[in-house]
């Protein structure tokens, strides 16, 4: 995108120190309109209707507006974006929320490879049936022994790629 330099200061002019550095998380729950089911219609296989409004709510976001109702997605987006400045590379990433863990039946659930982090801090992988192995020591500890909640980091399909 090429700007009117008129409106493109020098670059000592422009904001781009002491702005946000860190990540910010903008939480949105997904929330569809379908058509009635309609056997003209093409749909991929297994589904019966078209879904003909995608849309999403804010639910939580780092940078909060102090307006109750505008919750609109694509404000949230643009706040996140001047939060860090000028001149800055940004990458906007979209993926499901975290899963939480609560209980020790759900902690054995969890696949072998998957990274999570612990109620204490721990980042931790699942490294067999029984034991997982924490980043920087090479030996195994019991699963169980992760101090609940745990959240899940990164699944074992993600991290394959």
């Amino acid at each position: 995108m090429s700007s009117d330099p008129k409106y493109r200061p020098p670059v000592e002019e422009r904001w781009t120190d002491g702005m946000r550095t860190t990540p910010v998380r903008i939480g949105v729950r997904t929330e569809w309109l379908y058509s009635e089911p309609d056997p003209k219609v093409i749909v991929p296989p297994g589904r019966t209707r078209h879904a003909f409004s995608t849309s999403g709510h804010v639910t939580h976001t780092d940078v909060p507006t102090p307006y109750e109702h505008m919750q609109d997605i694509v404000s949230h987006v643009h706040r996140a974006v001047r939060q860090f400045g000028d001149d800055k590379d940004l990458i906007i990433e979209v993926r499901l929320a975290d899963s939480e863990i609560s209980t020790v039946a759900q902690l054995q659930d969890v696949p072998i490879g998957t990274i999570v982090r612990s109620a204490a801090g721990t980042i931790a992988s699942r490294f067999d049936q029984d034991n997982g192995v924490v980043f920087g020591d090479d030996r195994p500890f019991p699963w169980e022994m992760l101090q609940l909640p745990v959240t899940v980091v990164l699944t074992a399909d993600a991290a394959r790629g």
